[in-house]
Protein backbone atom coordinates (compact mmCIF):
# COMPACT_ATOMS: atom_id res chain seq x y z
CA UNK A 1 0.00 0.00 0.00
CA UNK A 2 1.15 3.37 -1.01
CA UNK A 3 1.03 6.02 1.94
CA UNK A 4 0.74 9.43 1.07
CA UNK A 5 2.47 12.34 3.03
CA UNK A 6 -0.35 14.86 4.48
CA UNK A 7 2.29 17.84 4.03
CA UNK A 8 2.70 17.38 0.62
CA UNK A 9 -0.93 18.03 0.34
CA UNK A 10 -0.39 20.57 3.07
CA UNK A 11 1.91 22.59 1.01
CA UNK A 12 -0.65 22.68 -2.36
CA UNK A 13 -2.87 24.98 0.11
CA UNK A 14 -0.24 26.95 1.68
CA UNK A 15 0.81 27.92 -1.91
CA UNK A 16 -3.12 28.48 -2.64
CA UNK A 17 -3.21 31.33 -0.14
CA UNK A 18 -2.17 33.82 -2.35
CA UNK A 19 -5.17 32.82 -4.69
CA UNK A 20 -7.75 32.22 -2.70
CA UNK A 21 -7.02 33.17 1.26
CA UNK A 22 -10.37 32.15 2.48
CA UNK A 23 -10.80 28.31 0.88
CA UNK A 24 -7.17 27.60 0.81
CA UNK A 25 -6.91 28.98 5.14
CA UNK A 26 -10.35 26.79 5.90
CA UNK A 27 -9.10 24.02 5.09
CA UNK A 28 -5.44 24.61 6.84
CA UNK A 29 -7.27 25.86 9.89
CA UNK A 30 -10.49 23.51 10.00
CA UNK A 31 -8.98 19.92 9.01
CA UNK A 32 -4.97 20.27 8.81
CA UNK A 33 -4.59 21.96 12.25
CA UNK A 34 -6.94 19.56 13.80
CA UNK A 35 -4.80 16.51 12.66
CA UNK A 36 -1.19 17.96 13.47
CA UNK A 37 -2.59 18.89 17.06
CA UNK A 38 -3.64 15.31 17.17
CA UNK A 39 -0.07 14.03 16.16
CA UNK A 40 1.20 16.48 19.14
CA UNK A 41 -1.15 15.39 21.48
CA UNK A 42 -0.22 12.00 21.08
CA UNK A 43 3.56 12.45 21.47
CA UNK A 44 3.06 14.64 24.37
CA UNK A 45 1.29 11.53 25.86
CA UNK A 46 3.77 9.32 25.16
CA UNK A 47 1.16 6.84 23.82
CA UNK A 48 1.98 3.68 22.40
CA UNK A 49 1.43 2.80 18.64
CA UNK A 50 -1.76 0.69 19.42
CA UNK A 51 -3.02 3.89 21.87
CA UNK A 52 -2.26 5.93 19.19
CA UNK A 53 -3.92 3.84 15.77
CA UNK A 54 -7.31 3.85 18.73
CA UNK A 55 -6.74 7.66 19.14
CA UNK A 56 -6.36 8.44 15.11
CA UNK A 57 -9.53 6.14 14.64
CA UNK A 58 -11.58 8.18 17.25
CA UNK A 59 -10.60 11.75 16.25
CA UNK A 60 -8.53 11.81 13.13
CA UNK A 61 -10.95 9.67 10.83
CA UNK A 62 -13.68 11.73 10.97
CA UNK A 63 -11.77 14.79 10.28
CA UNK A 64 -10.41 13.12 6.65
CA UNK A 65 -13.90 11.83 6.09
CA UNK A 66 -15.33 15.95 6.46
CA UNK A 67 -12.08 17.18 4.43
CA UNK A 68 -12.83 14.74 1.21
CA UNK A 69 -16.47 15.84 1.55
CA UNK A 70 -15.72 19.59 1.63
CA UNK A 71 -12.69 18.93 -1.54
CA UNK A 72 -15.32 16.85 -3.30
CA UNK A 73 -18.67 19.93 -3.01
CA UNK A 74 -15.25 22.37 -3.95
CA UNK A 75 -13.63 20.74 -6.36
CA UNK A 76 -16.94 22.12 -8.72
CA UNK A 77 -16.52 25.74 -7.72
CA UNK A 78 -12.85 26.33 -8.73
CA UNK A 79 -11.58 27.30 -11.73
CA UNK A 80 -9.22 24.29 -13.75
CA UNK A 81 -5.33 24.99 -13.71
CA UNK A 82 -6.19 27.64 -10.05
CA UNK A 83 -3.38 27.18 -7.51
CA UNK A 84 -6.91 26.18 -4.73
CA UNK A 85 -8.11 23.65 -7.80
CA UNK A 86 -4.59 22.04 -8.29
CA UNK A 87 -4.54 21.64 -4.22
CA UNK A 88 -8.53 19.85 -4.57
CA UNK A 89 -7.39 18.23 -7.12
CA UNK A 90 -4.12 16.86 -5.85
CA UNK A 91 -6.06 15.71 -2.69
CA UNK A 92 -8.80 14.15 -3.85
CA UNK A 93 -6.35 11.98 -6.25
CA UNK A 94 -4.46 10.73 -3.08
CA UNK A 95 -7.22 10.71 -0.69
CA UNK A 96 -6.78 7.18 -0.10
CA UNK A 97 -3.53 6.91 0.63
CA UNK A 98 -3.65 9.83 2.97
CA UNK A 99 -5.71 7.50 5.03
CA UNK A 100 -3.28 4.98 5.70
CA UNK A 101 -1.48 6.38 8.54
CA UNK A 102 -4.68 6.00 10.46
CA UNK A 103 -4.58 2.39 10.55
CA UNK A 104 -1.05 1.66 12.03
CA UNK A 105 0.29 3.91 15.22
CA UNK A 106 3.40 3.04 13.95
CA UNK A 107 3.38 5.30 10.45
CA UNK A 108 3.90 9.07 10.34
CA UNK A 109 1.59 11.32 8.82
CA UNK A 110 3.77 12.62 6.45
CA UNK A 111 7.95 11.70 5.63
CA UNK A 112 8.84 15.11 7.06
CA UNK A 113 11.40 12.62 9.73
CA UNK A 114 12.78 10.93 6.45
CA UNK A 115 13.41 14.24 4.74
CA UNK A 116 15.07 15.30 7.74
CA UNK A 117 16.66 12.29 7.67
CA UNK A 118 18.12 12.15 4.09
CA UNK A 119 19.11 15.78 3.85
CA UNK A 120 22.57 15.26 4.68
CA UNK A 121 22.15 12.71 1.58
CA UNK A 122 20.84 15.76 -0.88
CA UNK A 123 23.52 17.79 0.43
CA UNK A 124 26.31 15.54 -0.42
CA UNK A 125 24.70 14.14 -3.85
CA UNK A 126 27.41 16.05 -5.62
CA UNK A 127 30.22 15.48 -3.80
CA UNK A 128 29.67 11.08 -3.96
CA UNK A 129 28.05 11.38 -7.15
CA UNK A 130 29.07 7.80 -8.38
CA UNK A 131 28.69 5.04 -6.06
CA UNK A 132 30.84 2.52 -7.96
CA UNK A 133 28.02 0.82 -9.70
CA UNK A 134 24.24 0.30 -10.19
CA UNK A 135 24.35 -1.94 -7.40
CA UNK A 136 26.60 -0.41 -4.98
CA UNK A 137 23.66 2.42 -5.16
CA UNK A 138 21.19 -0.22 -4.46
CA UNK A 139 23.12 -0.91 -1.55
CA UNK A 140 24.20 2.42 0.01
CA UNK A 141 20.27 3.46 -0.37
CA UNK A 142 19.35 0.05 1.85
CA UNK A 143 22.27 1.34 4.82
CA UNK A 144 21.14 4.84 5.06
CA UNK A 145 17.34 3.75 5.61
CA UNK A 146 18.41 0.89 8.17
CA UNK A 147 20.53 3.47 9.54
CA UNK A 148 18.07 6.42 9.80
CA UNK A 149 15.58 3.63 11.11
CA UNK A 150 17.97 3.03 14.19
CA UNK A 151 18.00 6.71 14.31
CA UNK A 152 13.94 7.08 14.32
CA UNK A 153 13.78 4.32 16.65
CA UNK A 154 16.78 5.78 19.36
CA UNK A 155 19.33 3.18 18.77
CA UNK A 156 22.78 4.14 18.16
CA UNK A 157 23.55 2.76 14.77
CA UNK A 158 26.97 1.74 15.45
CA UNK A 159 26.06 -0.47 18.52
CA UNK A 160 22.84 -1.88 16.30
CA UNK A 161 25.31 -3.14 13.43
CA UNK A 162 27.61 -4.15 15.52
CA UNK A 163 25.38 -6.67 17.42
CA UNK A 164 23.14 -7.58 14.18
CA UNK A 165 26.54 -8.49 12.02
CA UNK A 166 27.28 -10.84 15.60
CA UNK A 167 23.35 -12.69 15.49
CA UNK A 168 23.43 -12.68 11.73
CA UNK A 169 25.77 -15.79 11.25
CA UNK A 170 23.12 -17.76 13.76
CA UNK A 171 20.17 -16.64 12.70
CA UNK A 172 17.94 -18.33 9.87
CA UNK A 173 17.77 -16.10 6.77
CA UNK A 174 13.46 -16.44 7.09
CA UNK A 175 14.01 -14.91 10.31
CA UNK A 176 16.36 -11.64 9.47
CA UNK A 177 13.24 -9.31 9.60
CA UNK A 178 13.84 -9.85 13.31
CA UNK A 179 17.18 -7.82 12.78
CA UNK A 180 15.28 -4.94 11.69
CA UNK A 181 16.08 -1.75 13.92
CA UNK A 182 12.59 -1.51 14.98
CA UNK A 183 12.18 -5.17 15.60
CA UNK A 184 15.77 -5.71 16.82
CA UNK A 185 14.86 -3.49 19.44
CA UNK A 186 11.38 -5.33 20.56
CA UNK A 187 13.46 -8.76 20.06
CA UNK A 188 16.32 -7.82 22.21
CA UNK A 189 15.37 -5.34 25.02
CA UNK A 190 18.69 -6.03 26.93
CA UNK A 191 20.56 -5.07 23.99
CA UNK A 192 19.08 -1.86 23.11
CA UNK A 193 18.62 -0.93 26.91
CA UNK A 194 22.53 -1.38 27.19
CA UNK A 195 22.97 0.91 24.07
CA UNK A 196 20.67 4.07 25.18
Amino acid sequence: MHQQCLVHVRRYFVRAMDYDAKRAGYALDTFFKPLYAIEATCKALGLDYDQITERRQEQSVPILLAFRQWLEQQVSQTITGTPLNKAITYALTHFDGLMIYTTDGMLEPDNNILEAQIRPIALGRHAHMFAGSHQGGKRAAIIYSLLATCRLQGINPINWLDDVLRRITDLPQERYYELLPQNWKAQYPAAARSYA
